[in-house]
């Protein structure tokens, strides 16, 4: 039953006993309307319990409410108008308060202890074809496999004092619904990483996180609900890479040619592996990091992986991807994500 309904029906059944007098309905009504939270029973009873102690009812006075569902008009009511304004919201309490500003203040720090993202700009299309020239030809001249069919998308050049080894510069490229960025070149457009097929299960479009690395040198993929990432060294600040397209680059060094090149000639021979970094497509000593549009953190791969440990299946969990070697059930294994190019 509406409450309307409930305030007529109560005033109903003492109109005929009650002497005339508005002025008190009007104030009965009123209060009836700050219960409308509770429930019908609660509301009738309560103006009731108004009405029996004080509230004298007349006849005209029901017939206008029924009519104009409305508090009754007269000369005692146009001088005091119905209460129609909006329920307040309440205030936070203290502790509330104090909880959104330690919030805000969290969010403004960890904003201050990020390193901005560099300057960068897309390469003109002169610029794109030379560079995917030089991606697929490498330091000895010689040609770089698996090139075949690839056609240049856009490029993204970076605007940072990098050494000559250091990516700056990267072509993404598409072969039908599939598309790479792994060509990465210095900031004098030499190739100085990139070629070959990457992915899982060799297919560019399932990334083993919502932040992915595989594609090296620099370059990466991202999908929903990611919308900012950062790259952290070792004990360095977070530093906020350059999304494009679905896609992020930052100037990465290789840590893991660093780290092989202060071993001697005897420990070169002895080191056939670099160190077991036990993460899928992060370098050696970094952390990614990614963050949603309202800067909330939805993945850190020093927590997230993707580990060498785990198995890899497409995202229905029915087929193997990556990983899985002694495994049965792809069902028990980490869902991949499917990547798509941002318009």
């Amino acid at each position: 039953m509406k409450f309307d309904d409930a305030v007529r029906d109560a005033l109903r059944d003492l109109a005929d006993d009650a002497p005339p007098g508005d002025g008190l309905a009007r104030t009965a009504l009123r209060q009836a309307r700050r219960r409308r939270a509770r429930t019908w029973v609660t509301t009738t009873v309560g103006v009731a319990g108004v009405a029996v102690a004080a509230v004298p009812v007349s006849a005209s006075m029901l017939s206008e409410l029924e009519n104009s569902n409305a508090v009754p008009t007269g000369a005692n009511a146009s001088s005091e108008p119905a209460n129609t304004e909006p329920a307040v919201e309440p205030s936070p309490t203290r502790q509330e308060s104090e909880q959104q500003e330690s919030e805000q203040q969290d969010s403004e720090q960890q904003d201050s202890d990020v390193v901005p993202a560099p300057d960068s700009r897309l390469l003109t299309d002169d610029e794109l074809t030379e560079a995917f020239a030089s991606c697929q030809v490498d330091v000895l001249g010689e040609r770089v496999p698996g090139y075949d069919g690839w056609e240049p998308v856009f490029g993204v050049t970076l605007d940072v004092d990098a050494a000559p080894g250091t990516p700056t510069m990267w072509v993404a490229a598409r072969r039908g619904d599939d598309y790479r960025a792994d060509c990465a070149l210095n900031a004098s457009g030499e190739m100085i990483g990139g070629g070959g097929e990457y992915g899982a299960k060799s297919t560019p479009t399932l990334l083993y996180a919502v932040v992915d690395g595989q594609g090296g040198m620099g370059s990466g993929r991202f999908v929903e609900p990611v919308a900012r990432i950062t790259v952290q060294l070792e004990d360095g600040p977070e530093q906020e890479a350059v999304l494009h397209k679905g896609f992020w680059f930052y100037p990465e060094i290789d840590t893991a040619s660093a780290w092989f090149s202060e071993l001697d000639d005897e420990e070169q021979m002895e080191a056939d592996v670099f160190p077991d970094w036990d993460l899928i497509g992060i370098p050696l000593g970094y952390t990614f990091r990614g963050y949603d549009d309202e800067g909330q953190l939805v993945y850190d791969s020093t927590v997230d992986g993707p580990s060498v440990e785990d198995c890899y299946a497409d995202p229905t969990g029915t087929e193997f991807v990556g990983n899985h070697a002694g495994r049965t059930d792809p069902a028990e294994c980490v869902r991949t994500h499917v990547w798509e190019p941002v318009p």
